[in-house]
């Protein structure tokens, strides 16, 4: 069988039938997350879709809103943002919303230290936010205004909240979060552990969180199953239901019992997932690769594929090889102002490779 590398890790499909997860199981989970990253409110949503519209119900988006996206940003937030308001490259008088989209886990700003250097930026250098306390969160309204701030250049000084998409980052601690100073982060576990189902809002306001709650609980609780079985359905082969499934699931709010207990399972091997794909990182450094970004052997935040310069020698040797090469266009730039695409060939680091495939891609590149 081809080796076909992936963005992400392949999930399973869930398996048994469905019950809906305890109110007590869900808050179990958030409170486990919320020892892990400490000073953040959390709340679980069914994926980070769901998770997604739910926060942009929380900042009252409507479809006269103007919501910043990058130009790089996935179907999936272009998706959930076009259901409540109008998602722009550029900011407009109408703007009242952020999303920093962290690509593959290299995270990117909204603001230069110092927006003088080129002129594309405006407000001169940012004032940073005060850490939080450990085991205190900030009151609702000095959080959110502290995650005010004005990002791209327009007319007039506007403010707006900016929500950090971390979709696919495997944040180490609380110091990889809320880099543009965010009110919010969001994670899509399928993409970070290989679970079926869960998406995260790590919040820094309790007041949010709460709120966001609430807004779960209001969703049809009928979209659990349903959007269950065709997930189910889906991760098996069945191409229309994964499709009913994507085109259904952004309002939905509840997740089922099985999902839960696989995202603790998984949630328990952080600390395993951390050292693997340090140990990877590590050996594209020993390799001597040029990737288009670096990542720092410390850093907090780790990414989920290495892009590296297109070589059509490397595409070759790959597909030589029974590999099926994973080529993407790479934001290079760390400001998200819209930029240049470079089209890069991706070397997955995730745990959906095995540690063989991953040695043998590593030499094949290696090879003159």
């Amino acid at each position: 069988m081809t080796p076909t590398l992936t963005l992400w890790p392949v999930p399973a499909a869930p398996r048994g039938v469905y019950h809906p997860a305890a109110p007590s199981q869900i808050g179990a989970l958030e409170s486990a997350f919320e020892k892990i990253y400490a000073s953040t409110a959390c709340v679980l949503f069914p994926s980070g879709r769901a998770a997604l519209t739910a926060a942009l119900e929380y900042f009252g988006m409507t479809r006269t809103h103007h919501v910043l996206v990058a130009d790089f940003s996935s179907h999936c937030v272009l998706e959930a943002v076009a259901r409540f308001a109008m998602p722009t490259l550029t900011r407009t008088t109408a703007t009242k919303l952020f999303i920093a989209n962290h690509q593959w886990g290299y995270v990117t700003r909204l603001l230069q230290e110092d927006a003088s250097a080129t002129g594309a930026l405006r407000g001169g250098k940012v004032g940073k936010l005060q850490p939080v306390a450990e085991g205190k969160l900030r009151g609702s309204d000095e959080s959110f205004r502290a995650c005010f701030h004005p990002a791209l250049p327009v007319e007039g000084a506007l403010l707006a909240p900016v929500i950090e998409d971390g979709c696919d980052s495997l944040l180490c601690n609380s110091a990889a979060l809320f880099p543009n100073h965010g009110a919010c982060e969001l994670l899509s576990l399928p993409k970070i552990f290989g679970t079926a189902f869960g998406g995260l809002l790590l919040c820094r306001d309790v007041a949010m969180k709460n709120a966001l709650i609430e807004i779960r609980a209001r969703r049809d609780p009928r979209l659990g199953e349903i959007q269950y079985l065709l997930r189910q359905r889906g991760l098996d082969g069945d191409a229309f239901s994964y499709a009913l499934w994507e085109g259904s699931e952004s309002l939905n709010g509840h997740l089922a019992a099985s999902a839960i207990d696989d995202i603790a399972q998984q949630l328990d091997t952080l600390p395993a997932l951390i050292r693997h794909k340090r140990q990877r990182l590590q050996t594209i450094r020993d390799a001597q690769f040029a990737p288009l970004r670096e990542v720092a052997a410390d850093s907090p935040r780790l990414p989920v594929v290495v892009p590296l310069t297109l070589d059509t020698a490397h595409v070759t040797q790959l597909t030589n090889a029974g590999f099926v090469p994973l080529i993407r266009h790479f934001h290079q730039g760390t400001n998200m102002v819209p930029g240049t695409f470079v089209p890069s060939l991706l070397l997955p680091i995730h745990q959906g490779v095995s540690d063989a495939d991953f040695d043998r891609i590593v030499t094949l590149l290696h090879e003159k």
